[in-house]
C-alpha cells in the first residue's frame, strides 16, 4: 500500500462524498480498507510514516465515526468532513488539540 497514493485516494473520496458523488458507504470501505492494513501487517512492514499522518488519521477516524446516516442527516458529517479536507489539502490549519494516529 502507498500511503502517498491513500492520502490522495482519500482527498478525491472526501471531495466527492461532500459534493455528493460518493456516498458513505464508499467512505466507509475505503477507511476499514486502511486501517485493516495497518492493524494487520507488521510494522517493520508499513508506508513510511508521511509528513501528513496526523492529519490523514484524523480524517480516518473521523469518516470512521461520522459517515453515518445519523451525522449525515444532522449535517455534522459533512460539516466535520469539509474541515478535515481542507486540513488535508493544506488550506488550513488542523487544530493542535486533534488527534491522528496509526491503529
Amino acid at each position: 500500500m502507498d500511503a502517498q497514493e491513500k492520502l490522495n485516494e482519500l482527498i478525491d473520496l472526501l471531495s466527492g462524498f461532500i459534493a455528493g458523488t460518493y456516498s458513505a458507504d464508499v467512505l466507509q470501505d475505503f477507511v476499514w480498507e486502511v486501517i485493516d492494513f495497518y492493524s494487520s501487517t507488521p510494522k517493520e512492514l508499513l508506508p513510511p510514516v508521511l509528513s501528513d499522518e496526523k492529519v490523514f488519521w484524523c480524517a480516518v477516524w473521523q469518516i470512521q465515526h461520522l459517515a453515518t446516516e445519523d451525522h449525515i442527516s444532522d449535517g455534522s458529517a459533512t460539516a466535520s468532513l469539509t474541515d478535515a479536507l481542507m486540513y488535508l489539502r493544506g488550506e488550513e490549519e488542523m487544530p493542535k488539540e486533534f488527534f491522528g494516529a496509526r491503529p
